[in-house]
């Protein structure tokens, strides 16, 4: 007993009496009996490991609860560092229980108290957050190394030491490799994945000299979106502008001829042109009673603004703005539902299709829809094309026109059904054959047409996908949100919403003078058929109808 005395230190000794030998000599023996030797250093050193590890939980608690504020609203990185902080929680608990199986108090009562001074700084975000946890865990491993060495050394306590170096290294270091991973991706999706140059503080995100991808993609489309402005430009200059001014010179020798004839003032004949400017609406009969309403209500929702009529009235135009406010948007929702019933029936049918024909894949792709949306488009403009002929007298060639002029919400308001010979009175039937060929027409093409354009915004989504794919591989729990503008109809799970926008600047249908059927042997205007004086047109020119 008197060697265990000398080996080993005690922290508090058991004092033991022998009854019998007490009674035999009368002396009272004492004793030191110890059944383990955890040396003091370790015991002040574990309890510092203790506060360490609860003091990184309420850290973490308190980024969690930072997460969770409404005006913040990062539910990824709040349920991160919940676990976080119930992760190093369970740790100081096995502390605690480690230093009660060693028979010594878990907890210095006269010191210990945990550290609830930490704030979360004002303007912390995702990747911030990440890289002050990984400086944390830094902190923890660092801790846990000098415990190592304080029981290591003199004191050879090697069971603490195998303890902490499986149990708790091992998960520190892979802790931090896991937190470097997350903010490596997150500098990747931020624009901010340069690596600390030396001398820079590590963990923190350096200013990015380059510019990001997704910036580079988006100025690359506004070059060349006015890259095809000009080349249009200059391609319509090239079709356009020798007929115009050939026009121009005709319209003015016919102009000087009839103030000859009729010895006009400059004055009459302005009148008279405003006479008939103004008289050109009302050949399809009333415009603003309710057939014409209709029609022109029609043409403000679906956003083709033709210009064919226009409120002339304050209330009128007062009416016809907040009435487009409610109505463009309504328009937008009803051709995108009507478009994505399309979506899914064209992919019921051609899913059965493949069925039948026992194709391998007989999932709907993409492009079976886009070619499926496409034909019927197709199909609905050359039907179009064909009754508005008809009906319009126009040429198949001027009816196809207007039909895509139409459907694609472009409405320059050189061609307008309905605007000859009362039609909007007479023929009732023929105007609710129009107003439902602009409805379901709009929606069928504007399906085919979002699909189109779909497919190439898909490859600036589909990076964004892959980034957030690798964020949700080495970011357990996270959720990173991106915002994403986009245009047009849904298709799988990219929702994308359209906000077309046309500006229509026709003042009157009298700016309609463009070809009905205008050949290469620059021998065809626009105006009146019917009507051909010999004495004011001097010029072989033959005259055809206009379109209005």
């Amino acid at each position: 007993m008197t060697s265990l005395n000398n080996q080993y230190t005690f922290e508090k000794p058991i004092r033991l009496q022998e009854p019998a030998m007490a009674q035999q000599t009368g002396v009272e023996l004492e004793r030191e009996y110890v059944w383990d030797d955890l040396h003091r250093s370790c015991v002040d050193a574990l309890h510092g490991q203790i506060k360490k590890e609860f003091d990184a939980s309420i850290v973490y608690l308190k980024y969690a609860a930072y997460f969770a504020q409404e005006k913040i609203n990062l539910p990824g990185f709040e349920k991160f560092f919940f676990h976080a902080a119930g992760e190093e929680r369970e740790h100081g608990i096995k502390l605690i229980e480690y230093a009660l199986m060693r028979g010594k108090e878990p907890v210095n009562k006269n010191t210990f108290q945990l550290d609830y001074s930490y704030k979360v700084p004002a303007a912390t975000n995702g990747l911030s957050a990440l890289e002050d946890a990984l400086k944390k865990e830094q902190e923890v491993t660092l801790s846990i190394r000098n415990l190592i060495k304080v029981c290591e050394g003199d004191k050879n306590d090697y069971h603490l030491v195998d303890y902490l170096t499986g149990e708790y290294l091992d998960e520190q270091h892979k802790v931090q490799r896991e937190l470097a991973e997350k903010i490596a991706t997150l500098r990747k999706m931020t624009g901010s994945d340069d690596a600390p140059k030396e001398g820079e503080e590590a963990g923190r995100v350096p200013v990015r000299q380059e510019p990001h991808r997704q910036n580079i993609r988006t100025l690359s489309l506004v070059v060349c979106t006015f890259t095809y402005l000009l080349i249009g430009a200059a391609v319509f200059d090239a079709l356009e502008s020798e007929t115009e001014a050939r026009r121009w010179e005709f319209l003015k020798s016919v102009k000087a001829n009839f103030v000859a004839k009729y010895n006009i003032t400059p004055e009459d004949y302005h009148m008279i042109e405003i006479v008939i400017t103004e008289n050109k609406p009302h050949k399809a009969g009333p415009q603003w009673k309710f057939a014409g309403a209709f029609y022109f209500a029609t043409v403000v929702l679906a956003m083709i603004g033709y210009g064919h009529s226009t409120p002339v009235t304050i209330g009128g135009k007062a009416f016809c703005m907040a009435y487009a406010m409610v109505g463009i948007p309504l328009g937008l929702v009803m051709f995108q539902s009507i478009g994505e019933r399309l979506n899914k029936f064209a992919s019921v049918v051609i899913r059965r299709a493949k069925k039948y024909l026992r194709c391998q894949q007989t999932e709907a792709t993409e492009m079976n829809l886009m070619l499926a949306t496409g034909l019927l488009s197709s199909v609905i403009i050359t039907t179009g094309a064909a009754v508005f002929s008809k009906y319009e007298g126009w040429s198949y060639f001027d009816s196809f026109y207007y039909c895509f002029v139409t459907l694609t919400t472009i409405g320059f308001g050189d061609y307008v059904a309905l605007q000859n010979d009362q039609a909007l009175i007479n023929k009732p039937g023929y105007v609710a054959l129009s107003l439902v060929f602009i409805l379901f027409g709009l929606a069928v093409v504007a399906a085919s047409i979002n699909l189109l354009v779909l497919r190439f915004m898909t490859m600036n989504a589909e990076d964004i996908r892959r980034e957030e794919a690798e964020m949700q591989s080495s970011a357990d729990g996270l959720n990173y949100e991106c915002e994403s503008t986009g245009k047009l109809l849904s298709c799988g799970n990219l929702n994308y919403c359209s906000e077309i926008e046309e500006e229509d600047t026709s003042v009157c249908s009298c700016t309609c003078l463009g070809g009905n059927s205008f050949t290469t042997h620059e021998n065809e205007f626009l105006l009146d058929q019917g009507y051909h004086p010999a004495d004011i047109i001097t010029s072989t020119i033959s005259l055809k109808r206009m379109s209005i």
